[in-house]
């Protein structure tokens, strides 16, 4: 999806095969699924007046701590395995 809205964009054939070759394009797709339902839901919730920008600051910096601390213990893990 990504890979086909912005390919045009791009003029150089080069620079669009070497992000082809290192998966860019899916990268971005698979970040942009994460992404925009957490943008979304932000959105809703200050829209609403549920939540003000201070709620959302430490709303995000809590799931990325869970989310270093997710790759952290999968880290351990493969160290563990070699």
């Amino acid at each position: 999806e990504i890979r086909d809205e912005f390919t045009h964009q791009i003029t150089n054939n080069k620079v669009i095969t070497i992000l082809k070759s290192r998966g860019f394009f899916d990268d971005m797709q698979y970040l942009t699924e994460i992404l925009v339902p957490i943008k979304s839901g932000i959105l809703e919730q200050t829209e609403s007046n549920e939540l003000n920008i201070n709620d959302i600051y430490t709303l995000v910096n809590s799931m990325f701590d869970d989310f270093e601390e997710d790759n952290d213990s999968q880290d351990e893990e493969i160290d563990q395995l070699s």
